[in-house]
C-alpha cells in the first residue's frame, strides 16, 4: 500500500494504519497542519509501515505515535520533519502529547528513525524515546541509532507560517515548503525511487523539495485521470 502527496488539514488522526499486517505499507510525502490529535496511528500490534518525507506541524508532541508499548513494530520514519508544541493536552479518550519534539513510547529494538527534522515551538526541546526521555538531537540519536537527525523550529519554513495554536477554530492550509539555507536543505538520506530527482546536492528534509511546485491538491482538473501524465 502506498498512501501518498496528501494534504490535511484540520483533523484528528493523521496517517493510521491500524494494523499493518506485515507491510510493507509506505506512506510518502504527505503534509499534516492542525491536527487535532496523533499524526501516525499504530494499533493492534501494526508491522511493516514507513514514514517518508512527511511534513507534520500540530500542538502538542510532533513526531508522535501514543498507543505504546507492544502497539507496533518494524516502523521506520525516515526524512520526515514534524514540529510539535504548546496548546497540547487531552482530546477526549485521546491526548495530543503535552509539546514535545519526539513522542513515541512504543518505539523499541524493531524500529528504525534518522535524518528527521524534529523541533517545538513554545515548549523546550525535548522528547520520548520508550521510555528514555532525551533534551537535545546528540541524545536523541544515542537512543535510536540515528546520526541525521536535526533540531528545527517554525523558522524552518519559507511562507513564516504560524504555528497552529490553538487548534479550535479551523484554519486554513499553510504552505510548508522549506526554507533556503536551513537545516533541513539537502540533509535527508537518499532513497532510490523516492528523492533521487532532488534539486541541490541532496534531497531535502520533509514532505516539499526546494525549488519545486506545490503538488496539486483536491479534484482533479477537467480532462485529468489516471492515464494522464502530471
Amino acid at each position: 500500500c502506498r498512501i501518498m502527496r496528501n494534504r490535511i488539514t484540520n483533523c484528528g488522526m493523521g496517517l493510521s494504519s491500524q494494523p499493518g499486517l506485515g507491510g510493507p505499507i509506505y506512506f510518502i510525502r504527505n503534509v499534516m497542519y492542525n491536527l487535532g490529535m496523533a499524526p501516525f496511528k499504530l494499533e493492534r500490534h501494526s508491522v511493516g509501515n514507513l514514514f517518508l518525507h512527511n511534513t507534520v506541524v500540530k500542538t502538542g508532541d510532533g513526531l508522535f505515535e501514543h498507543h505504546g508499548q507492544d502497539a507496533y513494530f518494524r516502523a521506520e520514519w525516515r526524512n520526515n520533519l514534524c514540529i510539535g508544541g504548546s496548546g497540547g493536552g487531552a482530546r477526549g479518550r485521546y491526548n495530543c502529547g503535552d509539546g514535545l519534539a519526539v513522542g513515541l513510547i512504543g518505539f523499541n529494538p524493531s524500529c528504525r528513525l534518522d535524518h528527521n527534522a524534529v523541533g517545538t515551538s513554545e515548549t523546550a526541546f525535548a522528547g520520548m524515546i520508550g521510555d528514555k526521555r532525551f533534551e537535545n538531537v546528540e541524545q536523541l540519536n544515542k537512543l535510536t541509532g540515528g546520526k541525521g537527525n536535526v533540531r528545527v523550529d517554525m523558522s524552518v519554513f519559507a511562507s513564516g507560517a504560524d504555528f497552529p495554536d490553538p487548534a479550535y477554530p479551523s484554519r486554513d492550509p499553510v504552505d510548508l515548503r522549506i526554507a533556503e539555507g536551513s537545516v533541513a536543505e539537502d540533509a535527508a538520506v537518499l532513497l532510490p525511487n523516492i528523492n533521487d530527482d532532488f534539486t541541490g546536492q541532496g534531497p531535502d528534509m520533509g514532505a516539499y523539495e526546494i525549488g519545486k511546485p506545490l503538488p496539486h491538491y483536491g479534484p482533479r482538473p477537467r480532462g485529468m485521470d489516471e492515464s494522464t501524465v502530471h
